[in-house]
């Protein structure tokens, strides 16, 4: 905090000093320039960027609470929707934004959680594909490990 000039004197990881989606714990992790949207230079901002290379932005890993500075082979997602889903590569977008890409493991397993308007209590959830993975799908929970989806549940 002293050496990006940011207050000392209240917690300010959590704050995104420069807007651009990367909150400071996330770019002190990543060893990025807090009071830069941009610190290298390069026309995207921090947050868009995916500095560890594991398939999620900055952004992404600021809203899920990852370390922005190290590769994450597995991650925990809450709450996103499917943007797109290419040749087994599927991207998720997080809930308060960035992205999640990384392909789908042959041994996915899909399931469907139904909407608190139906009651499932009791019931087994149901099954999906990835032919259910379409773009705007609901996702209630996603999980990556070893830097492919293995688990997802869709909220229908």
């Amino acid at each position: 905090e002293k050496a990006h000039d940011i207050s000392v004197k209240k917690d300010q990881g959590n704050r995104d000093a420069d807007g651009d989606g990367a909150r400071n714990r996330c770019e002190f992790q990543a060893k990025t320039d807090p009071n830069n949207a941009d610190s290298d230079g390069n026309g995207v901002v921090d947050g868009d960027e995916d500095t560890d290379a594991d398939g999620a932005t900055n952004r992404a890993e600021s809203n899920l609470r990852s370390n922005c500075g190290r590769a994450n082979s597995h991650l925990r997602i809450r709450r996103a929707t499917v943007t797109s889903l290419t040749d087994g590569v599927l991207v998720l977008t997080v809930r308060g934004g960035g992205t999640v890409t990384a392909p789908v493991s042959t041994k996915l397993v899909c399931s469907v959680k139904k909407a608190k308007k139906a009651s499932s209590k009791g019931k087994k959830p149901a099954g999906c594909t990835t032919a259910d993975l379409v773009a705007g799908a609901a996702v209630h929970k996603a999980r990556t490990r070893a830097g492919s989806y293995a688990a997802i549940t869709l909220v229908k």
